[in-house]
């Protein structure tokens, strides 16, 4: 596999990302985790607080979520924002 700089992942498609993260694409991870990371973390403090829980708590789903993750069916997306598939509900 080619290996990918974190900026050439940007204009990956959401199902070339899902499936770059299924092959442990490290820019790959790197990019989605930056981008939700803030969110996931303030998400967990709100429930949880406490912030070395909640960052144990925002790893331990991206590992699950990294372990599960296949790649997304043709024409499938991931919903930034949407309720029904934001990372929040990991």
């Amino acid at each position: 596999m080619l290996k990918q700089t974190k900026s050439d992942c940007v204009a990956l498609s959401d199902g070339e990302l899902a499936s770059r993260i299924a092959a442990r694409d490290v820019a790959a991870v790197r990019l989605v985790t930056g981008r939700n990371n803030q969110r996931l973390y303030r998400t967990a403090w709100s429930i949880l607080k406490d912030r070395s829980e909640a960052e144990e708590a925002v790893q331990d789903g991206y590992l699950k979520a990294f372990d599960a993750i296949g790649p997304l069916p043709e024409g499938r997306r991931f919903q930034h924002g949407s309720p029904e598939s934001s990372p929040t509900r990991l």
